[in-house]
């Protein structure tokens, strides 16, 4: 995700690509995304939440280390 992002691989469609493309590795290897915080169950983590982290990749405000946790 990072290195989709921060290189600019293609000339539109970075962010789109970067998140996608790290969801379907989560999802290949068995892993997701969820929110637990304030509830028992999973749920999926709110679109706006992965909007606001994938902004904040592409702007610089996260490095790889935060997109690795």
């Amino acid at each position: 995700m990072f290195s989709i992002i921060s290189n600019r691989i293609f000339s539109d469609g970075n962010k789109r690509t970067g998140l996608e493309a790290n969801l379907l590795f989560l999802w290949l290897n068995g892993f997701g995304l969820f929110d637990s915080v304030g509830s028992s169950e999973k749920a999926p983590i709110p679109s706006d939440q992965l909007y606001d982290f994938t902004i904040a990749v592409a702007s610089g405000e996260r490095d790889s280390d935060a997109v690795r946790v």
